[in-house]
């Protein structure tokens, strides 16, 4: 997998995800809709749904930790940046090939794709802490 091809396949998921949550889609056919629109090579198209239907499924999870770790409930961010969040938060935890910083880095590079630049130095902030005090949660 390329970085460009990382960027794009995280990007993809991100839009996914973004659909579920907050717009109804049913997950395999949004992402079914996005792969078949996309130019992704297999591997982009396997990371794409591991990310997709990872971070649907242990959304609970994700969300228990992610409100650990934050000042104010996940969801009363705003959306992107609830996506943003909850995909990343799947990687760092559950995803043993995708290296912590890679995470981090996509989720500054997607915040800033979405508009949302202000938020860069927060965000990497909160990725560095989240490992260490996110097993600490999980662990309890």
């Amino acid at each position: 997998m390329t970085n460009d091809g990382k960027q794009n396949a995280r990007f993809v998921a991100a839009e996914v995800l973004h659909r579920v949550f907050f717009k109804g889609s049913y997950s395999h056919l949004a992402l079914d809709e996005e792969l078949r629109s996309k130019s992704l090579e297999n591997a982009d198209q396997r990371f794409v749904t591991e990310v997709v239907y990872g971070t649907v499924k242990r959304k609970n999870t994700i969300d228990y930790i992610l409100n650990a770790q934050l000042k104010q409930p996940v969801e009363k961010n705003d959306k992107r940046i609830q996506t943003i969040l909850r995909l990343s938060v799947y990687q760092m935890f559950y995803m043993d090939r995708v290296p912590e910083r890679a995470a981090i880095h996509e989720a500054v590079e997607l915040a800033s794709r979405w508009g949302r630049k202000g938020l860069k130095g927060s965000l990497t902030v909160f990725y560095v802490m989240c490992p260490e005090k996110g097993n600490r949660v999980l662990s309890t």
